[in-house]
């Protein structure tokens, strides 16, 4: 940055004290660019990862071969924190689908909310928060079948290896943006949201 800075001024005869402000100057916009940097944060967790990037929300995310997406999304603004999926299926925004969740630790059946749309594709809240939590954290695998029209099921499997490092990095950094004692916990999903 310092390097595209210098490359912009013209080429001017300066004084060692206009270069010493120039120096500072520099150092300072540097140091700004820097920290901006450090505060959102990225890390990987074996099959998971982590961010900090996002402007009012963190998640810790997984990602299978097929681009389907599981993961627990904290938002600062209300300290909610959501599971949410997303199996490149379109459903009726505000509806709900019953899901049967199955993994090493067990099979449970969970309901899905049809939440929001990104790139293209409906993203699923999942409304028992603690029971999927609770797998996520200590199972290694986890697969969500979903009934489809035409008597059909949509299935997606996920690894868990590396999710609890990741929740856990994930939510102690949105606990410190929040400015909270404790790390944000489910809540039950509003009625009504914009995102």
């Amino acid at each position: 940055m310092l390097l595209v800075i210098s490359l912009l001024l013209p080429p001017t005869i300066i004084s060692v004290n206009d270069m010493n402000k120039y120096l500072k100057t520099s150092l300072l916009i540097a140091l700004q660019f820097v920290t901006q940097i450090a505060i959102a944060e990225i890390g990987v967790s074996k099959d998971w990862i982590w961010s900090t990037e996002e402007e009012g929300f963190y998640y810790a995310i997984t990602m299978n071969s097929k681009e389907h997406i599981l993961g627990q999304y904290c938002y600062l603004d209300s300290g909610v924190c959501i599971y949410m999926v997303g199996l490149n299926i379109t459903c009726q925004l505000g509806s709900t689908y019953p899901s049967m969740v199955n993994s090493d630790k067990g099979a449970v059946h969970v309901s899905l909310e049809c939440s929001h749309r990104v790139d293209g594709q409906n993203v699923l809240a999942v409304r028992e928060f603690s029971l999927i939590d609770a797998i996520v954290r200590k199972a290694s695998h986890i697969g969500f079948v979903i009934p489809m029209e035409n008597d059909k099921f949509k299935v997606a499997r996920f690894s868990l290896m590396g999710s609890s490092d990741a929740l856990d990095q994930m939510r102690a950094a949105a606990k410190r943006a929040i400015g909270i004692e404790e790390a944000p916990e489910e809540k039950v999903l509003p009625d009504e949201e914009i995102m």
